[in-house]
């Protein structure tokens, strides 16, 4: 039976139902809270529907789901009886809890325990940020019913009927004993992600086009709009961001009061798909190797993070809020071509006692790998690395905009793609330049998008330099007596000391967009004692 953790509601934690955004009514736990946002105490505060019966009082933070049966399934069969050649199959579903980030990560820096908030433009510059905002300085926080509530602030919040993340893997393949002690095996593996979660932007600015008429008015689909600008000037602009806000546009009194605002998505769906192709050769005369090759693909949907690492929050959102597919692409870690090969070389145990003393029980063991068409492998080199970005300084090379082309208030915006090859340099040596970095010249690889618009690239389509990695080990195991005994380690990483390539700045604004200025790490040698006893 499947388990259902039923969490209970905590003094931070805030829903709020965008589908019934109740305008101009605040709470009453906390009276500066911005309208419509409710807290557990608050009249008419919902939380997940406890059991099938509508009536009963709301007690869980996400609706139960039953549906959450896992099933694993598999078979193998010994083709010719002898043991030689076999032929296995497998198909699993399993299912994810609501990550503990989405609980406790995002609401943990939200108000009024704690506060985001965006100044596009401070009054007093850095020095002094807060000066022209309310209230002053927020800091230090003393929560009580009073406690202020930033203007602009950004929230985060979950509908009660999200269904969890669910996994599906299957794999179906064939092993053949080649010759003696040597096995082939050729394998198809593939999974399907249902229900990723990611953000979706629900307060995000709208572009009115054109500039403003004698009067200051601005149009916006042949309605007058709430507010005003100076005659003859852009209707749209950084500055009057959160008057274009959606809910500023439903109700202009509260206008101040939310910034940026996210709900959670999870129609997000991811799929994997490949072939491996592996030899294994079982240990003899003490030598043991192993080679495997992946040919793979991985394409999903944007899974967003948040500075807790994975997880919804307001910077990171679906570029379009309408069309969740404008962001799909290659997973972040996608590699089309992995390839591996270990062996180990254990030395010989001599009948001369000298020679045992000195040569016998020693094991060598090394590891090569290389991934070509992809990504590097560490996770913290590969987020973010293979989609550009327009940047976000005002006043950059871009535009007065800076990375804010569509005037939208959407991060991590994409340029257009002009080319079908967008690199130059493929060598992978330092201070190449590997991406194209000409804009707006003929041959370039990048274009800006119109101001109001959004870029025609995807994301994640970058593919960085081949990446490899050759390790070594060396071990020996001293006994002194039944229970006792000392081992040596020796290992050395990047044995060759070879220039691999980093992190490539794919900020387009930047100077060093696109050049290879990053290496990853340099030969590490560690050596370790362990007594035993």
């Amino acid at each position: 039976l499947p388990h259902q953790d039923v969490r209970r509601p905590v003094p931070s934690v805030v829903l709020w139902d965008i589908d019934r955004y109740r305008q101009g009514i605040r709470s009453t736990v906390f009276v500066n809270a911005p309208p419509g946002i409710l807290f557990p105490g608050d009249p008419g505060f919902e939380l997940a529907n406890n059991g099938a019966n509508a009536a009963k009082p709301r007690a869980n933070l996400f609706n139960p789901y039953w549906k959450n049966l896992a099933p694993r399934l598999g078979f193998a069969w010994d083709v010719e009886g002898n043991g030689r050649t076999s032929i296995r199959a497998s198909y699993g579903i399993s299912y994810d809890d609501y990550p503990t980030v989405d609980r406790l990560g995002t609401q943990g820096s939200m108000a009024p325990y704690g506060s985001l908030t965006r100044l596009l433009a401070p009054v007093g510059g850095f020095e002094d940020p807060w000066r022209g905002v309310p209230g002053g300085n927020p800091f230090p926080l003393n929560v009580t019913q009073n406690v202020p509530f930033v203007p602009f602030g950004e929230y985060v919040f979950r509908k009660p009927d999200l269904v969890p993340t669910y996994t599906q893997t299957w794999n179906l393949s064939v092993q053949r004993e080649v010759v003696r002690d040597t096995l082939l095996s050729l394998s198809y593996i593939g999974s399907q992600i249902t229900h990723l979660q990611s953000a979706v932007s629900v307060n995000q600015s709208i572009y009115v086009p054109g500039v403003g008429n004698a009067n200051g008015n601005c149009f916006l689909n042949g309605q007058v709009t709430y507010f005003k600008v100076t005659p003859g000037a852009d209707c749209s602009t950084l500055a009057n961001t959160q008057d274009r806000r959606v809910l500023s546009f439903l109700n202009p009194a509260f206008k101040d009061e939310i910034g940026r605002l996210a709900v959670v998505d999870n129609g997000g769906t991811q799929n994997y798909n490949g072939m491996l192709v592996s030899i294994q050769r079982r240990p003899s005369r003490g030598i043991n190797l192993n080679a495997n090759y992946t040919l793979s693909h991985c394409i999903g949907d944007y899974q967003a993070r948040s500075n807790n690492g994975y997880g919804p929050s307001v910077d990171h959102t679906y570029q379009d809020p309408n069309d969740r597919r404008r962001d799909r692409g290659n997973c972040e870690i996608d590699q089309r071509h992995n390839f591996n090969l270990t062996g180990v070389v254990e030395s010989p145990q001599f009948a001369n006692r000298t020679l045992s003393l000195v040569g016998s029980g020693w094991r060598l063991s090394g590891i090569y790998r290389r991934a070509t068409s992809g990504t590097v492998i560490e996770a913290s080199q590969a987020l973010g690395l293979r989609t550009v970005t327009l940047g976000a300084q005002a006043g950059n090379k871009l535009s007065a905009a800076g990375g804010d082309l569509c005037l939208c208030d959407i991060s991590n915006q994409r340029p257009n793609q002009l080319l079908a090859d967008v690199y130059l340099d493929k060598s992978g040596r330092p201070s190449t330049q590997y991406l194209n970095p000409a804009i707006g010249t003929p041959g370039s690889a990048f274009g800006l998008p119109a101001i109001g618009t959004l870029g025609n690239m995807g994301r994640a389509t970058l593919r960085l330099p081949t990446w490899w990695q050759f390790d070594m080990a060396l071990a020996r195991i001293f006994r002194f007596r039944e229970v006792q005994s000392l081992e040596f380690r020796a290992e050395a990483y990047n044995v060759l000391n070879s220039f691999r390539t980093g992190a490539i700045d794919t900020n387009l604004s930047s100077a060093q967009f696109g050049k290879i200025r990053n290496a990853l790490d340099q030969r590490i040698l560690q050596f370790a004692l362990k007594y035993l006893f």
